[in-house]
């Protein structure tokens, strides 16, 4: 976002706006891409010359420049769409659909898989392993050519490959994840006594951790021995960075765990004033911050001290916290209760690691996310309130980008010139230039 002296921009005739109190310029509107269907998603591809997009029955292509290059149709509502590695095609997958399309928009296989619950390529965009409510997970070549089925006794809710990819570790409802072979064979079952809700290859695809229903996170070798079993007061939730300096970082009710990863050791428990919702390292891996259900946030610094606790200004239903990891920044994404009925607040608050309050941005509507600049210099908010917006560290708004129905998502382009911002009610998404 460019700035001349105290000269902002804005728009007010189409779509947007940049400003301030003083003055005003009208700049470019956006290029608007049409789905003609909701909108769950839009994506740019690797060099940024194209977009995907996809919701309702209906996945794109276009350029960035805004041509409809080609449109694709299905039966059923989609949940996700994605090129393969060299963008020769586009895999789908929604209801009881899974497809591949060519990208001139041909149809090139329909792979027959009841009520699935995932899709997914690997590395090489060669092959394909998908998942579901049959109680399968299925391995498939880019023809759509069926090689390998994995049977477990309920739903299956999870597959990945290796990084080798001669092994798919598949996780089910029916309380195991397995370890198979990519003909089927089954090399080791890891055995909860309730359903598995995510498995994954850790130490080099050495080990397998398992987290379940029954409280528990275990690690196991991948010959199916178990290493440790680390019990939590209750369902038990992973950072999304949770390996850490040889550590585990969980959470389950109002405590953080923080667990040797060798031998599953308790090394602290972190006691927050009510239920987690999220926790995550900060400030290069030498601090932990935890938010909880009412919106409070702890930093701790693993000293034994007591966790420095930031003053939220309302209370409401806590959404994502991220950090800033080049100006030590951590941003709270915060709405109001579900009861609120006056003077309801939607907000986002920006901290220094200080615990000073460095700035407040409200929308009068459902925040639904925020996201920083590539450079970490700006903050991008998507909102109910039919708008996405761009802020400064210091929380002054640059700019308003406009939609005709709430804007349930937004995203940067690489380099930060350039905003994607979609609306399921409008059925429309944006490129901005900023």
């Amino acid at each position: 976002m460019k700035r001349t002296g105290i000269v902002l921009l804005f728009w007010f005739t189409v779509v947007g706006f940049l400003a301030d109190n003083t003055t005003a310029q009208e700049i470019a509107a956006p290029i608007i891409l049409d789905q003609g269907d909701m909108v769950y998603g839009a994506v740019w591809n690797a060099d940024e010359t194209q977009i995907l997009t996809w919701g309702g029955k209906s996945v794109k292509t276009w350029t960035a420049e805004g041509v409809l290059l080609h449109s694709f149709s299905t039966d059923d509502y989609l949940q996700s769409a994605s090129w393969n590695r060299d963008e020769s095609l586009i895999l789908v997958w929604g209801g009881s659909s899974v497809l591949i399309w060519n990208v001139d928009g041909t149809a090139r296989a329909r792979l027959e898989h009841e009520n699935v619950m995932g899709a997914r390529w690997n590395e090489m965009g060669t092959r394909i392993l998908s998942y579901g409510q049959d109680n399968t997970a299925r391995m498939w070549d880019s023809e759509g050519r069926l090689l390998t089925t994995f049977v477990h006794d309920y739903w299956v809710v999870g597959a990945t490959w290796n990084g080798a990819e001669d092994q798919i570790l598949t996780w089910s409802f029916d309380n195991t994840a397995r370890l198979w072979d990519t003909d089927g064979n089954l090399l080791a079952t890891f055995e909860h006594d309730k359903r598995v809700l995510k498995a994954e290859f850790v130490a080099d695809d050495s080990q397998v951790l398992t987290l379940s229903v029954d409280h528990t996170i275990k690690l196991w070798s991948v010959s199916g021995e178990r290493v440790w079993t680390a019990t939590h007061p209750d369902t038990p939730f992973l950072a999304s960075d949770h390996m850490r300096h040889s550590s585990l970082l969980s959470w389950a009710f109002e405590k953080v765990f923080l667990w040797d990863f060798a031998t599953g050791a308790l090394i602290t428990t972190l006691v927050n004033p009510s239920d987690v919702s999220g926790a995550m390292w900060i400030d290069d891996d030498t601090k932990i911050i935890s938010w909880t259900i009412d919106s409070t946030l702890s930093i701790w610094s693993l000293d034994d001290k007591p966790p420095l606790t930031l003053p939220v200004p309302h209370r409401g239903r806590e959404g994502e916290v991220i950090w800033n990891p080049r100006e030590k920044q951590i941003v709270i994404v915060v709405n109001a209760f579900m009861e609120c009925q006056e003077n309801c607040r939607q907000a986002v608050y920006m901290w220094g690691l200080d615990g000073q309050l460095r700035a407040t941005l409200e929308h009068p509507a459902y925040i639904y996310g925020a996201l920083f600049s590539p450079s970490f210099d700006q903050l991008l908010t998507w909102s109910k309130d039919n708008s996405a917006r761009i802020w400064t560290l210091e929380g002054e708004l640059l700019a308003v980008l406009q939609h005709d129905g709430s804007v349930v998502g937004a995203r940067w382009n690489s380099d930060g010139t350039q905003v994607l911002t979609w609306s399921d009610e409008d059925q429309k998404v944006k490129i901005w230039n900023t």
